[in-house]
């Protein structure tokens, strides 16, 4: 096996631990709920002192689901 194989088998172990029934699509949100949901991120960054470096898996989760949300703005033509 090459360096190339092996490392893409070690990818797909990673993926393969990704829980998708818990992964949800942004599109079926309209753009207030989008805004109101990432002002709620923010805020949450903020109390947990985490909004420049995540430390924490929750913290890190937030940051995923924060540049995902701006992503689906960006695609509709809004700014977050």
């Amino acid at each position: 096996m090459s360096d190339d194989e092996d490392l893409f088998a070690q990818l797909e172990d990673v993926f393969d631990a990704v829980d998708a029934e818990n992964i949800v699509g942004l599109d079926c949100y309209n753009e207030m709920e989008l805004r109101d949901r990432f002002v709620d991120i923010e805020d949450r960054l903020k109390e947990l002192e985490q909004v420049l470096w995540p430390v924490t898996q929750e913290a890190r989760d937030l940051h995923s689901e924060r540049n995902a949300i701006q992503v689906e703005l960006r695609n509709r033509g809004l700014q977050a």
